[in-house]
Formats: C-alpha cells, sequence, structure tokens
C-alpha cells in the first residue's frame, strides 16, 4: 500500500510540473532502467568470461591470481574464476614436425634443383658455419638430414606422478623446436661417433633409433613433458669430394653382394640336390660359414666336426668321431637327395655282392668233395656245362671247328656301333705305337 502511495505521489509530483521537466523524468527513469539491465548483462558476462572451449588436440591448463594451478582439463568446456582472477590456458598437444640440417652441406637454391652426383664440392672443402657433418667413430665424415616427430605427453603417460605433462611443458619449455633440435643434434653426435662410416651408412635406422632414445632419456631428465614419436633420416651422403669414389665402392659392394648371393643359392641348389633340406647339419653354411651350436636335437656342420673330432685322435677313429658318424649316419637315412640315393645302391649293391660271395662259398664246398674225388672228371664235367651255357646264348656263334685241330674259334655277336668304335679305339693305339717306333 506504501508502495503504492508512493508511486501516487510521485505521479502527482510530475504531473504538478512543467512538460519540460516532466519529460526530463521520463528520460531519467527509462535510462536508470537500462542501465540496470546493462549491469546485469555485465555482471553476467563477467561471471562467464573464463568460460573457455578446449579443443580434440588441447588440453587447458588453469591459473588463479596469475598463478597455474596441479588442474589441466582435457576437451571441451573448461570454467575458470572470472577475468583477473582466473584463467584457463589452452595448449596444443598435436604432433609436430622438425627438419634438422645441422649435419647436412650448405645448399644454395641451385644446388636444391640437382642430385648430389651433380654438385661442385667446393675446393676449400668443409666449411665451418656453412657445412655439417658427423663425425663417426672411426674418424670419417657422414652428412645426415634428420626429421623429428614430437608432441607434449598425454596424460596416461606421465613421467611424474600426480603431475600432468602439459604443466611440466609450460614450466620447463620456452621453446619446444629449439629444444628438440638441441637434444637431437647432441644424441646423433653421441651415436655417430660410436659407429663406423660403413655402419652408419648401412644401419640408418638403427642411428635414427639411437637417436631417439638418447635425445628422449635428455627431455626426461630435463623434465620437458615432450614424448619424441619418431626420428628418421631423410637424406645421407658421404662428403662431396668423395661422393664418386664412395659410389663407385658402394655399387662393388652391391655386385659382390649379388655374387655371393649367387653364389649361396647356388650352393643351397647343389647341396640341397644333395642332401635334402638337411644339408646344414651335414656341412653347415659354406658361404656365411656361421658358426652355430650343435647338440642332439639340433646337429650342424657333422661332417666338420667329424673331421676335427679324428685329427684329436692323431688322424684315427676315437669315441669322439665314433658317436659323430653315428650322427652323420642318422641324418643321412632322414635326406631324400642323392647321397641317400648312393647309400642306397651302396647298400643294395654290398648286399648282393654278400649274397654272391655266400653262393660262391656254398657251391666250392659242394664241388670241393668231387674234386677230391675224382679232378679230371668234375673239371671234365663243369666244362662241358660251361660250353653248353655259352653256346646257348643268343649273342654267341661259332665260325671255325677244325677237324685237325682242337681249338674252338668262337665269335660273338656285337653291336655294330660298338664293334665300330673298338676298330677305331685299335687304330688309334696301333697308329701310336708306330709313331713312337719310328
Amino acid at each position: 500500500m506504501s508502495n503504492e502511495n508512493q508511486q501516487s505521489d510521485t505521479d502527482l509530483k510530475v504531473e504538478q510540473m512543467d512538460p519540460a521537466q516532466q519529460q526530463l523524468a521520463k528520460a531519467l527513469r527509462s535510462s536508470f532502467r537500462l542501465l540496470s539491465v546493462l549491469m546485469v548483462a555485465v555482471l553476467i558476462l563477467f561471471a562467464v568470461s573464463e568460460v573457455t572451449s578446449i579443443g580434440p588436440n588441447q588440453v587447458g591448463i588453469v591459473y588463479r591470481f596469475g598463478e597455474m594451478q596441479d588442474e589441466v582439463v582435457e576437451e571441451g568446456l573448461a570454467y575458470a574464476w572470472p577475468f583477473m582472477i582466473g584463467k584457463v590456458e589452452a595448449v596444443d598437444v598435436s604432433q609436430k614436425e622438425i627438419e634438422i640440417n645441422d649435419f647436412w652441406v650448405f645448399e644454395t637454391p641451385t644446388d636444391r634443383t640437382k642430385p648430389l652426383m651433380d654438385r661442385k664440392a667446393p675446393k676449400e672443402g668443409l666449411r665451418p658455419g656453412y657445412d655439417g657433418a658427423l663425425l663417426t667413430g672411426d674418424n670419417s665424415l657422414y652428412h645426415v638430414r634428420l626429421r623429428c616427430g614430437y608432441r607434449i605427453r598425454s596424460g596416461n603417460d606421465q613421467l611424474t606422478e600426480g603431475v600432468h605433462p602439459a604443466i611440466q611443458y609450460k614450466l620447463n619449455v620456452s621453446d619446444a623446436s629449439e629444444m628438440i633440435r638441441s637434444v637431437i643434434c647432441s644424441a646423433a653426435i653421441r651415436v655417430g661417433g660410436g659407429m663406423t662410416v660403413n655402419e652408419l651408412n648401412s644401419n640408418r635406422g638403427d642411428f635414427a633409433d639411437g637417436v631417439r632414445i638418447l635425445a628422449q632419456k635428455r627431455l626426461d631428465d630435463m623434465l620437458s613433458g615432450l614424448r619424441i614419436v619418431n626420428v628418421s633420416v631423410t637424406e645421407a651422403t658421404w662428403p662431396l669430394q668423395t661422393l664418386g669414389d664412395f659410389a663407385a665402392a658402394d655399387a662393388a659392394q652391391r655386385k659382390n653382394a649379388a655374387i655371393r648371393d649367387q653364389a649361396k643359392a647356388q650352393a643351397a641348389r647343389i647341396l640341397q640336390l644333395v642332401a635334402g633340406n638337411a644339408y646344414t647339419q651335414l656341412v653347415g653354411d659354406p658361404i656365411d660359414n656361421k658358426p652355430q651350436d650343435s647338440d642332439e636335437n639340433k646337429p650342424y656342420d657333422l661332417i666338420g666336426q667329424y673331421a676335427k673330432a679324428r685329427m684329436k685322435g692323431d688322424g684315427g677313429d676315437n669315441a669322439e668321431s665314433e658317436a659323430i658318424l653315428a650322427r652323420i649316419n642318422r641324418a643321412l637315412s632322414n635326406t631324400k637327395g642323392q647321397a641317400q640315393k648312393l647309400i642306397d645302391d651302396a647298400q643294395t649293391e654290398s648286399t648282393e655282392f654278400i649274397e654272391s660271395t655266400k653262393r660262391r662259398a656254398v657251391r666250392f664246398a659242394e664241388l670241393l668233395p668231387k674234386y677230391k674225388e675224382n679232378p679230371e672228371f668234375m673239371l671234365t664235367a663243369e666244362w662241358t656245362k660251361v660250353l653248353s651255357e655259352i653256346f646257348a646264348s643268343p649273342t654267341v656263334e661259332v665260325v671255325v671247328v677244325g677237324s685237325g685241330d682242337r681249338k674252338i674259334n668262337i665269335q660273338t655277336k656285337q653291336d655294330p656301333e660298338t664293334a665300330a668304335r673298338i676298330v677305331r679305339e685299335l687304330a688309334k693305339i696301333k697308329g701310336k705305337s708306330g709313331s713312337s717306333g719310328d
């Protein structure tokens, strides 16, 4: 009721004013209402002034009264105290790439358009401040161009428990690319100094891995919060002054490697043909000649071991050589190459020879009593039997039987080609003997 009375009194006072004063009063009331709305809006905007959107490749670091808090927010909307009290700083955690040319030759824009072989090497050699190079363990120089990928570690990849890597990064890193360049160069110098130039040239991947591991250890020691994702050698070369000679040597090495590969493949084919897939059990690797351990279940170079064992026994058999020989026989019995066929044929021939000898011994034992009883009759009977077998052969014909001569001339029916070849060989022999006689 009092408000209504107050409003009525105000309206009454306004009505008592002249028209100008009435318009001024209305304008003041409108301005006050607008100012109230603006103040409320400003308060609302002030309250939400530190609502920050954190992107998918970002994290937010929270500050309060200018001091960094142990609080990191992930992707999404992040709220901090209003302006002047708190804020959320978005930090990019996406992967970045850096190229490191500290160990590369100086290049002009024209040089970059030419292959390395076509560039003209400076007469004075390497120029300090312009050309960079690695000094290898054998006191050689080698140029490399490196590329490194890095990023801030994730919250699941913390080195210090309870401290987000992004906070370590903000506290300890002022220039990430320069820090990465520094640790990569330092690691490259150390790793390159532990390798020969040939090892570095042929094992660039191992060199890059060594650089990455050593550089990462240095970053972790500095609590940088950075993770090296990869290190690669994008280009590498010998010094330009010697590039032609090294290229020729490299070509010769590749040719030598190709010849060795061909020889190894041919040797493997021959050995496999002779001894099957298990040839390494018998002779090892005849090309690379890499020593390997040998045991009962996995034999290797048994023939070589057998030769060494016999030498230990003054060139004769001993217990060790006999045991190895037994293993050789077992290995051969499991092969399917020509050696097994020769062994099978030899065993068959040996068996046939033994059986034939046994039959001859039995026959001799049967004939011996008859010979003792009547030698002339037994020999005549056997001779008659032999003649009968000869005359019964289709390859024999009787040419002359002399009535006054008890000699019997026999001519065999030979193959015409075989007979002609025999005649030619006899003629050669006769010609040689005639020449020597002269």
